[in-house]
């Protein structure tokens, strides 16, 4: 699993999805750089916070293959939390809710 930190929800199908370039990552198993091609796509189940409810999305996680070691990872954006439903931005919400507004 690679996270890219310069993407988020908004715009990873534009930046990610829709993106025909080289890759800039490395492989998180044999460190090699660049040797990525599109493998596969799944589609996820995400949570967010908008207009005081919380909304259930579904999106396409794009994954990529290690031509080095063969190995398959999906880039997910910078609010999404691996292996959870809840993004990031809700979390926040949720708490800032329960602690600060009370």
């Amino acid at each position: 699993m690679i996270l890219d930190f310069n993407v988020n929800f908004n715009n990873y199908e534009e930046k990610i999805i829709n993106f025909n370039g080289i890759w800039d990552y490395s492989c998180p198993c044999c460190k090699a750089f660049r040797p990525f091609s599109r493998h596969a796509t799944y589609s996820r189940n995400i949570c967010f916070f908008e207009y005081s409810k919380i909304i259930e999305k579904k999106t396409d996680i794009l994954r990529l293959k290690c031509s080095s070691c063969l190995t398959t990872h999906a880039i997910l954006p910078a609010d999404i939390i691996p292996y959870k439903i809840y993004s990031f931005s809700c979390i926040m919400n949720i708490l800032k809710l329960l602690y600060v507004d009370g």
